[in-house]
């Protein structure tokens, strides 16, 4: 457990895999995870909580059932979509180049097959936690512009040309920790993924200045 996750747990407690499936078994119907910021401290990475919202659908909206359960984790930031051009070996690309440092976020997860999953199938006294890797996917396929398109005269592509880009790509993660005959195996779970533009319904409010 890094040490942003350790101060989350401080305000949730430890967090059980069996607590977290009980949790998600309640709301078959639909799944959101809401994150909010613990410090405004500079950082790489932001000690976040997480609270799990689990809906379960009944005859009508008053008969909704909602279970939540806090779960302590940890956000590495990414970037927004301002883009700058770089030349390597000649050769222009385009790069992000302004941090994005949520301080609040929510990731819904449209299918609760794959943390289901991992849930069944891991120590019911495991500690678990998120992580959500903004930009852990993209690459310059989702970042830079067509590369059949002209070039301009500062070495500049039309980012628009031919397919849009300038996307994001995020990860969220379920975190593992448990003994194996006394030694601890830390795990974790790729479960769900996005990729869109960064002002779209993307993981994260940005902090105010």
């Amino acid at each position: 457990m890094n040490g942003s996750t350790q101060d989350a747990s401080e305000q949730t407690g430890t967090i059980t895999a069996k607590a977290l499936l009980t949790a998600i078994r309640a709301g078959t119907d639909s799944i959101g995870i809401r994150g909010r910021a613990l410090t405004d401290r500079p950082s790489y990475s932001d000690a976040f909580i997480f609270t799990v919202e689990a809906h379960k659908r009944g005859k009508t909206s008053r008969d909704t059932q909602t279970t939540t359960l806090d779960v302590p984790g940890y956000v590495s930031n990414g970037n927004t979509d301002k883009r700058e051009i770089r030349i390597y070996e000649g050769r222009p690309y385009w790069r992000y180049c302004e941090a994005f440092r949520p301080t609040d976020g929510f990731w819904w997860l449209y299918s609760s097959e794959a943390i289901l999953d991992v849930l069944e199938v891991l120590p019911s006294a495991a500690e678990v936690s998120f992580h959500v890797y903004l930009d852990a996917g993209t690459n310059e396929n989702l970042i830079g512009a067509d590369q059949t398109a002209p070039i301009g005269p500062n070495g500049e592509r039309n980012p628009w040309a031919g397919q849009d880009k300038g996307f994001h790509g995020d990860h969220l993660y379920l975190l593992a920790s448990y003994m194996v005959r006394g030694k601890r195996k830390e795990r974790r779970y790729l479960i769900s993924t996005t990729t869109g533009p960064h002002n779209s319904a993307r993981f994260g409010w940005n902090r105010s200045a």
